[in-house]
């Protein structure tokens, strides 16, 4: 886990202009069925920044490892598997541009099917090193990105490769990004494992890994639709059907928030009982950060269900700016406050308020552009709310998932009419961008 951590902190710095070319891509894409321009753009951006980054490697390199203790020798493989993984996110939001999201997501689910399978070799065969582990992962990207190349190259012709114009388009929408993904990375599980292995233990740091991976790969289906929101809210936009955007805003967000929230506490009732069973006994403490974990997935939903991707698709990034730093002011404060005291249960609550916080300030901004239905949202985040606090309280799981469905029954019995309208609306609005 350290080896990923370092190469997603440099990646910081290649990344912040990848979501350019998806906003953008998009737009080219249903003028001209084609991202040839914005892909060479931002392609041109991706390749002097990872430049850039490999010559002052000498200069980050030794700091980094020694401050995640990673051996000086081995340093190298984060150089590789900072360019495969950097590489296949560049790609990815390309396969965005295009509107191929059936292809990620299934490109996705494959790399990580191949981690997987590779790793249970190495274990079946008894060969697994931390080295040939580290391999699994740097090798997997690269072959989905192959792939992926293949099912581009119609989209993408060999010209226009230093439109200066396009270019500054890219850089306007991606400079006040850069310290979003700056601050971004201290609102991640890649910097409380820092935290956790500088007050707790390296056993602590894995039994929170699995916590952290388990929601991870429930965050995948926030981050999918995230991305198919923004691809819809674009071309709305672009065919002059902006009402449609608010309309889904207004009508449709509540109801999937509320019934997102009550999906993770699901996950994480089922993931309480199957955990020790897969992993046995020695995992059991990652049950209770594990449920919290969710319960931030779960407060999130009105931001990644919908005012991020309104957010970007207005061009106002800088939203995102102001967000991202207050949540990261929140996370670093109160990872230093109670992971000392609480342990592995102070840095799953900091990411929770952390998450929390992030959450109702991109949808404040957002509501100086477009009228947010607080009433509604909130009616749909309260049995998440009232479920954080039980833990807090009661310290345990299962009388906060019982908390969370009493509290959720009101929302869920005057939903019902909302739901019927939400089900209608989004129908409409996927017929729309068919």
């Amino acid at each position: 886990m350290a080896f990923i951590a370092a190469s997603q902190m440099v990646q910081i710095f290649l990344n912040w202009s990848s979501s350019a070319l998806a906003r953008f891509g998009i737009e080219e894409f249903v003028q001209t069925g084609k991202i040839t321009r914005f892909f060479w753009a931002r392609s041109l951006i991706y390749i002097s920044n990872l430049t850039l980054i490999l010559l002052a490697a000498g200069l980050w390199l030794g700091h980094v490892s020694n401050w995640l203790k990673i051996p000086l020798g081995s340093s190298w493989l984060i150089v590789i598997h900072l360019v495969t993984s950097s590489l296949w996110m560049h790609v990815q939001y390309a396969l965005q541009g295009v509107k191929l999201h059936r292809l990620q997501g299934g490109l996705l689910t494959a790399e990580r099917m191949l981690v997987f399978a590779s790793l249970l070799c190495l274990v079946v065969f008894g060969s697994l090193t931390w080295e040939r582990a580290l391999w699994c992962y740097i090798l997997s990207p690269l072959v989905v990105t192959g792939v992926a190349v293949l099912y581009l190259t119609p989209f993408i012709e060999i010209r226009n490769l230093f439109d200066l114009n396009h270019l500054r388009i890219i850089l306007r929408f991606s400079i006040p990004l850069v310290p979003v993904a700056i601050v971004g990375y201290l609102t991640t599980s890649q910097l409380d494992a820092v935290f956790i292995t500088r007050y707790l233990s390296t056993s602590d740091l894995g039994i929170y890994a699995v916590a952290a991976q388990i929601n991870g790969m429930v965050l995948q289906l926030t981050i999918l639709a995230n991305t198919l929101l923004l691809s819809m809210f674009v071309s709305l936009r672009a065919d002059g059907m902006a009402e449609m955007v608010s309309k889904y805003l207004d009508q449709v967000l509540p109801f999937v928030s509320f019934l997102w929230s009550g999906i993770c506490v699901l996950i994480a009732a089922t993931s309480a009982m199957l955990l020790p069973l897969v992993f046995g006994d020695v995992f059991r403490p990652s049950i209770d950060p594990l449920f919290i974990l969710l319960l931030s997935s779960g407060i999130s939903a009105p931001m990644m269900f919908g005012y991020q991707s309104f957010s970007n698709a207005i061009s106002t990034t800088h939203f995102s700016t102001a967000a991202s730093v207050l949540a990261a002011i929140v996370n670093i404060s109160l990872n230093f406050l109670l992971i000392p005291k609480y342990g592995l249960m102070g840095c799953a609550i900091a990411t929770f308020f952390s998450v929390a916080t992030m959450t109702f300030t991109v949808i404040l901004l957002c509501g100086t552009r477009v009228t947010v239905q607080w009433k509604a949202l909130l009616v749909a985040m309260f049995p998440t709310l009232v479920s954080i606090i039980s833990v807090l309280v009661f310290k345990s799981l299962w009388i906060s998932v019982a908390v969370f469905f009493a509290v959720a029954i009101i929302p869920a019995i005057s939903m019902q009419r909302a739901a019927l309208q939400a089900i209608d609306s989004l129908s409409r609005l996927l017929l729309q961008t068919r």
